[in-house]
Parts: C-alpha cells; structure tokens; sequence
C-alpha cells in the first residue's frame, strides 16, 4: 500500500517541529525512521487515528545515529489528522 499524503505530511511536520524546537539542524538530527516517508509501517509513528498523528523518536547531534553515539534527546509530538499543523508537543527532553 501507498503512504498517505497525510501521512507524508505529518512526518515532514514533526520533523521540522523538532529540528526547529531543537536548536536547527547544525545541532540537531532527528532519528532516521523521520525521514522514512515512504514506509506504510514506520518505527517513529507511534498512533494514527482520529487525534491525528503521534510520533516519537529520539534525535541528537548530527552524525548520532551513523557514528553509534547515545541519542541526547527524545520528542513525543501529535500532528493534526491532515498532517499540516502540531497539535501538541507532547515531550521534548531527555530519552525516556
């Protein structure tokens, strides 16, 4: 099956979310499963239903993830059903 627009959209949207809530992308890289927008099944999109869209992932400093260092912070975040606007930044902050 094909990833809907919706779906597209709301990863875009948390992803800028948290880069920008993060410090911007010279310090900041979320979890590669954020860049993923062609998986019907995505690791980061924790619930899809009539709230919207929840994802929660973990991010850190560039090169995190590809050089195996511990992720420095974990967001949680709901994107509205359409994928266009945040509804909610659920957390933000160290890795639980």
């Amino acid at each position: 099956g094909l990833v809907p627009d919706s779906q597209v959209r709301a990863i875009n949207t948390a992803r800028n979310a948290a880069v920008n809530t993060n410090g911007g992308l010279a310090v900041y890289r979320p979890a590669q499963c954020m860049f993923e927008t062609t998986k019907l099944t995505n690791p980061c999109l924790i619930s899809n239903d009539q709230n919207g869209y929840v994802f929660r992932f973990l991010g850190g400093s560039p090169g995190w993830q590809q050089m195996n260092q511990a992720p420095t912070v974990q967001t949680q975040i709901r994107i509205s059903t359409d994928g266009r606007t945040v509804e909610q930044l659920i957390y933000n902050g160290a890795p639980q």
